[in-house]
């Protein structure tokens, strides 16, 4: 959690967006208005953060707040899995829009069946994009963040055994399925997948690929340029922060790198 605080303070427009909101206005109606509430707590955790001159800064009470469900009280957790915790306490009990905006972008997952031409399409939301480091179980890991997107987003054909059910046949076909990233957020978050699962073992294994990313503008414009379904021009991203974690997948340490 300490991590991902730190990452989430080193971005203007949400550290912007926490300042404005009144968390007060939107809690006193609830049941457990008098307890401390989370939106507040991060409020002056920032405060704290952008007047102190101490390398550290303590964030018990915003801690509190959380709940057992914290990592900070010992249960390791995934960094996103954090922040879709903290989000939802943020959004408790009213929605709030202006955060949704900042990282919620639309996937439109397509379905297009080989033989009869029939198509699906489904659109939801996404606040992060899940990037594996191999296109195939035992091949070799991809070496550049491009690579790894461009692995992602491209058709891949569905056959044999993976073959899906088409409506409109009535049967199982051959089909190739895309997830065509059809609007993208205005802070788009990436995570490397680095654990597989050993077919001999079945035992998780963390995976310690290198993989190099761009440090200063991410063109999604030559990411994507030979795949249909993106329109033309896409945002270009400026790296912000990385979040990374030493060791295994069962200890381990994570550091916050951040402009």
């Amino acid at each position: 959690m300490n991590s991902l605080l730190q990452s989430l303070y080193m971005i203007p427009e949400f550290r912007d967006e926490i300042f404005k909101r009144n968390f007060e206005e939107y809690n006193y109606h609830s049941e457990d208005w008098k307890k401390p509430q989370t939106g507040i707590e991060l409020q002056k955790l920032f405060v704290k953060l952008s007047v102190s001159s101490g390398r550290t800064v303590a964030a018990y009470e915003l801690f509190d707040t959380l709940g057992p469900k914290s990592s900070v009280l010992g249960i390791p957790r995934d960094v996103f899995l954090e922040r879709t915790f903290l989000f939802a306490q943020l959004q408790n009990p009213k929605p709030w829009p202006e955060l949704d905006d900042l990282f919620t972008g639309k996937v439109k997952n397509r379905t297009r069946f080989e033989t009869c031409n029939h198509m699906v399409e489904r659109e939801e939301p996404f606040d992060i994009i899940h990037l594996p480091l191999r296109p195939t179980e035992e091949g070799p890991a991809m070496d550049t963040l491009e690579d790894c997107l461009l692995s992602l987003a491209s058709p891949t054909l569905m056959k044999g055994e993976e073959a899906l059910n088409c409506t409109e046949c009535g049967t199982r076909r051959s089909a190739r399925f895309q997830s065509i990233y059809s609007k993208l957020p205005h802070l788009l978050s990436l995570q490397l997948m680095r654990h597989r699962l050993d077919p001999g073992t079945g035992i998780a294994k963390k995976m310690h690929d290198r993989v190099t990313f761009p440090l200063t503008k991410l063109n999604l414009d030559t990411v994507f340029q030979n795949l249909d379904g993106y329109e033309k021009p896409l945002p270009k991203y400026e790296l912000l922060s990385v979040v990374s974690h030493t060791g295994s997948l069962q200890f381990g340490h994570v550091i916050v790198y951040a402009r």
